[in-house]
């Protein structure tokens, strides 16, 4: 999974069933097989709908024919801070599966950019895969979002305390990867990968994220739930 929490955050009721009757249909005719979906981890149709035209996390090129693919583009964001001469990367330790599941899995703060307009589906539009894509809000923008959404950091609290490694960001895109969430559904995933050192470790306003010891922590935001961790850089998995 990409997200630490992908619960539906609305009922299935509330989505348009005629315009998700047709979406539906328009995966079929792409040589999708949604049967399975729903079930064992796996994401519904449903999910992808409200994913796709509600949350506007990501769009749908070609949809309805056969050179369907889903594009998301996300922030990876490396939180790194000293703790007794040893550099340590912020980590969840605890993840929220679709199906209520709740599994061990090490990861970083990430969230999916939000789409401003559509595409048209021109599935060869050079800007689907632009770390400046217009098409998107910009990952400065996402950035600043996944870290009060996820840790409850406002935007003040990371001018204050964070400091951006501006030669650690990377670009890259991951092309033709078969979605876990969506079985079957081919994805373009375009991430930028940020790194902020947290500065003053000692500062009493860092005490929320773990710090100066590096202890665990636990935060909730609606529908998102995470338990964090600073692990060492050496055995980070990102």
């Amino acid at each position: 999974t990409l997200s630490l929490h992908d619960a539906l955050p609305i009922s299935s009721t509330k989505l348009n069933p005629e315009k998700l009757s047709i979406f539906k249909e328009q995966l079929n005719k792409g040589g999708i097989d949604t049967s399975l979906w729903g079930v064992n981890g796996r994401k519904s149709v449903d999910h992808l709908f409200w994913e796709t035209f509600e949350q506007r996390g990501c769009i749908i090129a070609g949809l309805g024919t056969s050179r369907l693919k889903r594009v998301t583009h996300l922030v990876k964001i490396n939180l790194l801070a000293e703790i007794f001469g040893v550099t340590h990367v912020l980590q969840s330790r605890l993840q929220f599966q679709y199906d209520g599941q709740i599994i061990e899995r090490l990861e970083v703060p990430l969230r999916k950019l939000l789409w401003s307009k559509d595409v048209n589906n021109d599935i060869e539009n050079p800007e689907l895969q632009s770390p400046t894509s217009s098409f998107t809000e910009s990952w400065r923008t996402g950035v600043a979002n996944a870290l009060h959404d996820r840790l409850g950091l406002s935007l003040q609290w990371q001018l204050t305390h964070l400091e951006e490694d501006v030669h650690a960001y990377h670009f890259k895109i991951e092309d033709d990867v078969e979605s876990d969430g969506y079985p079957g559904l081919n994805t373009m995933y375009c991430i930028h990968q940020i790194s902020f050192n947290v500065v003053e470790i000692e500062s009493a306003g860092v005490q929320c994220i773990g710090l100066p010891l590096g202890q665990e922590f636990a935060t909730a935001e609606g529908e998102f739930n995470f338990t964090g961790q600073l692990e060492e850089i050496g055995r980070a998995h990102v």
